[in-house]
């Protein structure tokens, strides 16, 4: 569940939800945005529930982080445990037709901070890797800071979802692009 960035807008429409995250500091943070629900500590891959859930959601490409076919099939096992009969299993993945293979610089303001941020994607087999950096420099006393990330991920298409998935779930919409 991370920050809480879905849980809380959904919380507040009404739905009862149980937010789970394996970060301790995520969870107090999410608890800080949403008193409404319920945060527990747990791996997307073992967790298990007091109470069978309607719908499951994995959002923001965390499933691309699972980088074996190991530890998919125990989160597919583990989401169809948790879940009633017919429930719905909601995933959000990197959509690998979508993803550039370039380098994307970004000039970003904010007084009295200047940023330039350069992203760089590269495919390597079905892995893919992003290096980020980004300097920050004030303006007004033209100090700099210079700091780099690294981000590497599984790249899964429809067909080894529905392989991994061990047949627990049928696969019933697809979205792939921002329309």
């Amino acid at each position: 569940c991370g920050v809480g960035r879905l849980s809380a807008p959904l919380s507040k429409k009404g739905f009862i939800i149980t937010g789970i995250d394996i970060s301790e500091k995520e969870l107090e943070l999410a608890k800080k945005n949403d008193i409404v629900s319920n945060y527990e500590s747990g791996d997307i891959r073992n967790w298990q529930s007091k109470l069978k859930h309607d719908l499951a959601i994995c959002m923001w490409s965390t499933l691309n982080y699972l980088s074996t076919e190991k530890s998919i099939t125990e989160f597919f096992k583990c989401q169809y445990n948790n879940l009633v009969d017919e429930g719905l299993l909601l995933i959000d993945l990197k959509n690998p037709q979508t993803i550039p293979e370039k380098e994307i610089k970004k000039k970003l303001f904010s007084f009295p901070h200047e940023m330039e941020l350069s992203i760089k994607k590269s495919k390597t087999n079905n892995y893919l890797e992003g290096i980020y950096n980004h300097k920050i420099t004030n303006v007004i006393n033209h100090d700099t800071i210079t700091i780099s990330d690294q981000e590497l991920y599984r790249i899964y298409f429809e067909k080894d979802i529905l392989n991994l998935s061990l047949g627990n779930f049928e696969l019933l919409e697809v979205f792939g692009d921002y329309d």
